[in-house]
């Protein structure tokens, strides 16, 4: 048990450096963005799980979803598990935000989600538009 705490606060510590260097990007991404991948517009499906508790444990379910609401609620990362057992990273559209915090008030819900699916090294994610309940 004590090494998922020590888990969760170097997740924690990871993501909050990675949101302070995230700040002020958007100048620096304007000279970059033509060699980011296009990405099209989708729907994705699914569970919303915390990332945290999902990836160290297998967390998930009704079971779980008060715990995955504080987790995500408090600034963990999201994702949703598909049907086909595939995790989606979901990520924030910084023009429209209020979709992922609601995202984020979901944990063991059925939701459909609409955007652009995104992939990069490996990782695949999800840039969250538009949230409707399943």
């Amino acid at each position: 048990m004590r090494g998922i705490g020590l888990m969760a606060a170097a997740l924690a510590a990871s993501l909050a450096g990675l949101a302070i260097a995230h700040e002020g990007h958007h100048d620096e991404a304007k000279e970059t963005k033509a060699a980011a991948p296009t990405a099209a517009a989708a729907t994705a499906q699914g569970e919303v799980v915390d990332m945290v508790c999902y990836l160290s444990e297998g967390e998930h379910g009704k079971d779980h979803a008060k715990c995955g609401d504080m987790c995500l609620l408090g600034g963990m990362p999201a994702g949703l598990l598909r049907a086909d057992g595939s995790v989606l990273l979901l990520l924030e559209n910084h023009d429209k935000p209020k979709a992922y915090k609601e995202v984020c008030k979901r944990a063991g819900q059925q939701i459909s989600v609409t955007g652009k699916a995104v992939s990069r090294g490996g990782v695949n994610g999800f840039v969250v538009d538009e949230i409707k309940k399943s």
